[in-house]
């Protein structure tokens, strides 16, 4: 079908809703409005090509379209927006019936179940791409589901949330315009930490602008916020494309008076560096001088939000311009109260200042000579004091408020939501919400936290919050749909919106009702969006299906004895697994001495957390001998298998038996040249003693044999030897009483690895006196997310223990099996531990590994597609290996090597066990592209008027208990969770309200 269900009632209930209207009010519908609507999907859809354009090749100039496509859509939306709540006010004033009770549906849909949908209607549908046969499925769709509709239908609420979605889809805009000035402007970022002696102030650059723009927001005038943001946004962008040259800069400062006064000086900015993280490094040089003496300052302003600046400021752009517009949603203001706040923040930088002074003792030459590495020029000095500042004079209130970086109203940012789930016995999934954010600057009061999800809401309230990370987990919510088989899939969306009251006092303690913009609380409000699909896939882990073969009573009998064998499958998954099970078993052969493998296979269902046991067949063994038997079991796309060996002995089992108790393989992980020893346990237990044979055979090849006797009841110890050769080996080691003849009685196998080169063998982690006792790699999960920092990091920790003679070992970091980088190489005298400690910093798909108290980056290790060249990425180039389309889990390990003279020999004495960490990137980070078929209908806002629609509401959409009001949220944020589909793959949506 052309539609989702969403779309389906819009169409049915706004068509509707606007042909009542007919006679009472013109709405619009011109060919202005058309072309608008046109270009809403335009754009949509280029700006999907445009991100994956980019992410695949990093080239500026589509970066650059990136930018002008994302400011054309949130224009485009914020268009929309308008037009939606415009239409919603004439309605509104016209006096059509704006809410239909769930008795009023179910009669219009039963309408449309008796004589179809409207011709009307029906043409407007061709005219759109339906087809007659897809129109049919519509009419089938809403007669199948008329009775399921449990409550009514606010039309003022939903075009409110409608108008509102379109606003966040402008958000959206932003967030992807951002990325684009990010991978255009910070092609080749730095590193870079300040010193500690910093003063941190508003930038002084950008204060004049700030101070006009936050007079304008205090005042409400809407026009003048729209004339100084775009004065704002336009000195940001200067600064982030490093435009250099004279700026004058505004500070505040404390008079002689003691009063606070503004500084207004002339600074030539000398460079302008990208940073870490989307930052700045703005160098300036100003000069003081006073009779015969010249002082050069240098100042260095650290801007660490500096993308973060311009994505908050357009955001603003974004909501002002719809409330210019029209849109008086109560919400749009709550929205903008909260960026004002958060850009506040976004704005301060760090500065440190050096200066030189110059002293002359004959009258200041002029142009002043003055060395470098200060590139300025002075053409005129006359004697006496002389500064580069313009002008010095006392604050105005509403700069001391904009410029106090100290000074702020409380907000709430880093807002996100996880899904904790887990399934039930019927196959419907059992949820709840994990909401997590952070109080920054001051503390907050009235503070509401509402989720509208698609299986319901629920809300919390607080009467304050204090400064800090902040979280609350959801009540338990159940999905209508079910998870049973492969193909399942069920999708949990919906919206968590926080609203709060925030005060530029030190604590609020109580709710002010004063929610003005001219001083005093401001109510601020910040949502997102979220959306997860849960698969069947998702919940099915092959590693917690086990099978295996039990012969009962043994499988170490005596001849003419019978063996039932029985199949075992064990699911520890959640959910149950469908599968088809083969077993083979080799029976003896009458006439024969080669036996013969009878199979047995059947279909099988294994519910959760349940094993299923099948007796498949009864075996008398009439013949002395080894016979085997295995099992393959194939579901869900994998194949576990399993084997084993009955062990027939001639004679009668009734006076006692030979077994094999156990093997010991030493070393663990031999190397090329070692001698392999397998220490071999048997225990007697006939009453007499035996004369017993143990043979070793290594790859089916006699490798050794030991011959004695072991009393009655007792056990032995027979130790047996294996040159070893590099590579994998199996080994079978067969024991025989021998009385004349030799008789087999058991046997034991196994597989081991013999290193060589640089092989570490896996998951060791123990070598001689050398042992790793303990490594551990936290946090397990680490998020990387353009706007988020200092979630990207992994600390790792490893004891390392010596109980042999003095060594000296060097580390080696190794990722995902790839071998990294060294650490220092270290001592170990005998009998002595070390602990060591290192960071790997997970970024753009680069693994940084950081070391030592000082975190100094020492390299770093990229995976991209196989090919025969390198990539290059910021200035940094690699090997080319693989790709990991991500979100990936990787594998951190730590291999030591053996030092010789301080210098690593490509001897491996241990490697630590590895450590899984799942690395989640942001939406543009590496990610697969994969285009969503996004199917909202414009029909209700394009097609107003003359229409014949009916109304009905369906799905799963308006069987919700909670009434009218959820219905027409959730239909209102159809347009934003159709963008985030479209734009960021499975992952949810970013702040976007």
């Amino acid at each position: 079908m052309k539609l989702m269900k969403g779309g389906l009632l819009i169409i049915l209930i706004v068509g509707f809703i606007f042909e009542s209207s007919v006679g009472h009010v013109q709405v619009v519908a011109t060919a202005n409005n058309e072309s608008i609507y046109d270009a809403f999907w335009d754009i949509l859809n280029r700006e999907a090509e445009l991100v994956s354009i980019l992410n695949e090749t990093g080239n500026k100039s589509v970066a650059m379209e990136l930018i002008e496509n994302s400011r054309l859509g949130s224009q485009n939306a914020v268009n929309i927006s308008v037009l939606v709540w415009k239409a919603l006010e004439e309605l509104q004033e016209s006096g059509v019936k704006m809410y239909y009770s769930s008795g009023e549906l179910r009669e219009m849909a039963e309408n449309i179940s008796e004589n179809g949908l409207p011709s009307e209607t029906i043409q407007y549908l061709k005219s759109r791409g339906w087809s007659d046969d897809e129109i049919n499925e519509l009419e089938e769709y809403i007669v199948e589901n008329a009775d399921n509709i449990t409550s009514g239908f606010n039309m003022s609420a939903f075009l409110q949330n409608f108008s509102l979605a379109f606003v966040r889809v402008g958000l959206k805009y932003v967030h992807y315009e951002g990325w684009g000035v990010y991978r255009a402007f910070w092609t080749n970022e730095k590193s870079l930490t300040p010193s500690a002696n910093y003063t941190t102030s508003i930038n002084p650059f950008l204060s004049k602008e700030w101070v006009d723009f936050y007079s304008a927001y205090t005042s409400g005038n809407v026009e003048k916020e729209i004339s100084s943001a775009d004065a704002l946004l336009s000195k940001i962008e200067s600064l982030i494309k490093s435009n250099g040259g004279v700026w004058a800069s505004q500070e505040l400062t404390t008079g002689s008076d003691g009063k606070p006064s503004i500084l207004t000086l002339r600074r030539n900015v000398t460079s302008i560096t990208h940073i870490q993280n989307g930052g700045l490094l703005i160098r300036s040089v100003y000069f003081t001088s006073s009779r015969g003496t010249l002082r050069v300052i240098t100042e260095d302003c650290y801007w660490w939000k500096a993308l973060e600046s311009y994505r908050t400021l357009r955001e603003i752009q974004v909501i002002i311009e719809a409330m210019r517009g029209g849109v008086s949603d109560q919400n749009l203001q709550y929205m903008l109260n909260q960026r004002v706040s958060q850009l506040k923040a976004d704005l301060v930088v760090e500065c440190v200042k050096t200066s030189r002074q110059f002293t002359f003792h004959k009258p200041i030459p002029n142009p002043i000579p003055i060395p470098k590495p200060w590139p300025i020029e002075v053409k005129s000095l006359p004697r006496g004091e002389r500064t580069s500042s313009i002008s010095t004079r006392v604050a105005t209130p509403i700069e001391v408020t904009a410029l106090s970086p100290e000074s702020n109203y409380g907000y709430i940012d880093n807002l996100e939501v996880t899904l904790e789930k887990s399934l039930l016995d019927n196959g419907q999934l059992e949820y709840h919400l994990h909401v997590s954010f952070s109080v920054e600057k001051n503390s907050l009061s009235g503070v509401t936290i509402q989720i509208l999800d698609s299986q319901g809401s629920d809300s919390v309230s607080y009467s304050t919050l204090p400064v800090g990370s902040q979280s609350w987990d959801s009540k338990s919510f159940t999905t209508s749909g079910k998870i049973v088989k492969p193909g399942d899939s069920v999708t949990i969306s919906g919206t968590v919106t926080i609203t709060y009251t925030a005060t530029d006092t030190p604590t609020p303690t109580s709710v002010n009702p004063d929610l003005g913009i001219a001083g005093g609380p401001k109510k601020g409000v910040i949502s997102t969006s979220y959306s997860f699909t849960v698969t069947y896939d998702d919940l099915m882990q092959a590693s917690k299906v086990h099978v295996q073969v039990v012969p009962e009573p043994s499988s170490s009998i005596a001849k003419g004895q019978s063996v039932t064998f029985q199949l075992v499958i064990t699911n520890n998954n959640q959910v149950p697994i469908y599968g088809h099970w083969d077993v083979g078993i080799e029976i003896p052969s009458a006439g024969s001495e080669v036996p013969v493998t009878e199979h047995f296979s059947d279909d099988v269902t294994v519910s959760p957390g349940n094993t299923k046991t099948v007796t498949m067949t009864t075996v008398t063994y009439e013949s002395a001998g080894d016979y085997t038997y295995s099992v393959t079991f194939s579901f869900g796309g994998n194949t576990k298998s399993a084997s084993g060996t009955i062990h027939v002995a001639p004679g009668s089992s009734s006076s006692g038996s030979l077994s094999i108790e156990k093997v010991d393989v030493t070393p663990a992980f031999p190397k090329v040249g070692d001698r392999v020893t397998f220490k071999v346990k048997v225990r007697n237990s006939y009453s007499v003693k035996k004369n017993i044979k143990v043979k070793l055979l290594v790859d089916g090849k006699l490798a050794d044999a030991k011959e004695e006797m072991i009393s009655g009841a007792s056990d032995g110890t027979f130790t047996l030897y294996w040159p070893a050769v590099a590579g994998e080996h199996s080994y079978v080691v067969k024991l025989y009483r021998v009385d004349g003849q030799e008789l087999f009685e058991d046997s034991w196998s196994g597989d081991f690895r013999v290193l060589g080169g640089n092989d570490s063998g896996g998951l060791s982690n123990s070598s001689g006196g050398v042992t790793i006792d303990s490594f551990e790699c936290t946090p397990r999960g680490v998020g990387l997310y353009e706007w988020s920092l200092d979630q990207d990091r992994v600390l790792c920790t490893v004891v390392i223990q010596n109980t042999g003679s003095e060594i000296r070992i060097a580390p080696r970091v190794v990722i995902d099996d790839i071998e990294t980088f060294w650490l220092n190489i270290r001592t170990l005298p005998i009998n002595s531990s070390i602990n060591l400690q290192y960071e790997v910093k997970f970024s753009d798909g680069l693994a940084r590994i950081m070391y030592g108290p000082s975190a100094t980056a020492l390299s770093f290790v990229r995976t991209v597609e196989e090919s025969s060249g390198t990539v290059c990425q910021r200035g940094v180039c690699y090997n080319s290996t693989r790709i990991y389309y991500l979100p990936k889990n990787h594998m951190i390990s730590l291999r030591l090597y053996k030092a010789m003279n301080f210098v690593p020999t490509t001897e491996v004495l241990i490697q630590s066990e590895k450590e899984v960490i799942t690395v989640k990137y942001d939406g543009y980070v590496e990610k697969e592209y994969t285009k969503y078929l996004v199917s909202v209908s414009m029909f209700a806002i394009t097609s107003l008027s003359g229409t014949g629609l009916a109304i009905a509401v369906f799905g799963e959409l308006a069987t919700t208990t909670i009434g009218g009001t959820l219905l027409g949220g959730l239909i209102g944020e159809i347009v934003s969770f159709s963008l985030n589909k479209l734009l960021d793959d499975n992952s949810p949506g970013g702040d976007v309200g």
